[in-house]
């Protein structure tokens, strides 16, 4: 094991060893990030360098590529009704098992951010736009396939449509009217990591905050949004009671 993995490992025992009385002290929990002896030049080259980035990063783009298709299907789904339509025959009977995936894929779409907020209690824009993005998309699907009069699985693939349809404006409407939106996050441009030392260390805040999540100490809503702020910056955050992360109040 390399030093950099030493360093990854010892943080994310001692994330998830910690016993952490009351509130989470976010300040205390970045002074071990940013305290932490970082490994030799080299090592941090070769692991957070250009090469040793695009190595890591290849286990994300493999599930990103399933997750780009989820995002796509309401607009999938109304190509493929478009073309459907255009054929005049219809599309291949082959395909029919593909039609009813993206609509399926839909529903999950635009279902997403209200589950998301399930577990956070806070909105933002991409789940409002996501979930009205995907509702509006696949009512118009819906409308194209009952112009077409088409039966069999397009007859399926419509209800599914409206279904998605439903689901994500009433996802929209749920997030607007009792989700609260996230405090201070437009505030704070996004940190990116540059150096290898950097992106090391944005590795380890990772490491400490799925440590953290996995014994319910923190959402994953709260998660995303710690890991943007720039370094330095969790001291001026608390969590409340009810474990939402929120600027800390001064004054």
């Amino acid at each position: 094991m390399s030093s950099v993995d030493d360093a990854f490992e010892e943080l994310r025992l001692w994330a998830r060893r910690a016993d952490f009385a009351g509130t989470l002290p976010w300040g205390e929990i970045e002074d071990r990030i940013l305290l932490a002896p970082a490994p030799p030049a080299e090592d941090l080259e070769a692991e957070f360098g250009d090469g040793g980035l695009l190595r890591r990063s290849l286990p994300w783009l493999l599930t990103a590529i399933p997750a780009s298709l989820i995002g796509g299907a309401p607009l999938i789904g109304l190509a493929l009704a478009v073309m459907d339509t255009a054929y005049g025959r219809g599309l291949p009977s082959s395909l029919d098992a593909v039609v009813l995936g993206v609509f399926i894929m839909a529903i999950v779409l635009a279902a997403a951010p209200l589950l998301i907020w399930r577990t956070t209690r806070t909105r933002g824009a991409v789940g409002l736009a996501t979930s009205l993005g995907a509702g509006v998309v696949s009512g118009g699907t819906a409308a194209v396939i009952a112009s077409s009069s088409r039966i069999g699985v397009w007859e399926q693939a419509m209800w599914l449509a409206v279904a998605a349809a439903l689901v994500g404006v009433s996802a929209f409407v749920v997030l607007l009217v009792a989700g609260e939106a996230g405090p201070g996050r437009g505030r704070t441009a996004r940190f990116r990591a540059s150096t290898p030392e950097e992106r090391w260390r944005r590795a380890l805040r990772v490491g400490v905050l799925a440590e953290l999540r996995k014994r319910g100490l923190v959402g994953e809503g709260d998660s995303s949004r710690l890991l943007s702020l720039p370094p330095g910056s969790w001291k001026d955050v608390e969590s409340r009671p009810d474990g939402r992360v929120v600027d800390r109040q001064t004054g």
